[in-house]
């Protein structure tokens, strides 16, 4: 059985004349090791041999709710993100009658955090 561990790393300062200690050093190798896993993402992921579709009893339909409500300045946040997720290939444009709720989050920079809640 193979056991993940998801965590966030934080930068580390060492002063010039202190010796780094050897978690520090550690966490810098596997850093390096596995730097591809902390990259962007730049595609969306390769395609699945099965296609998954949420398939509907006959004659159902898709429920239909009103969307999140945003502030203007978010309202443009939003569609700027989606816009930049679209040209750069993360995620694409879609006919389904089913969407996800979006939620801005503020981050410590002032920028923000797209997040798509699930259930």
């Amino acid at each position: 059985m193979i056991v993940g561990v998801i965590g966030q790393f934080f930068a580390m300062d060492v002063e010039e004349d202190e010796e780094p200690t050897k978690a520090a050093v550690e966490i810098e190798s596997l850093l390096k090791e596995f730097a591809g896993l902390f990259e962007e993402p730049q595609t969306l992921p390769p395609t699945m041999k099965f296609n998954h579709r949420i398939l509907l009893k006959a004659g159902s339909q898709a429920v239909n709710i009103r969307p999140y409500k945003s502030s203007f300045i978010q309202k443009g946040e939003i569609e700027k993100l989606i816009k930049e997720m679209i040209a750069n290939g993360v995620i694409q444009q879609s006919v389904s009658p089913f969407a996800s709720p979006v939620l801005l989050v503020k981050k410590k920079d002032n920028t923000w955090r797209f997040c798509i809640l699930t259930t």
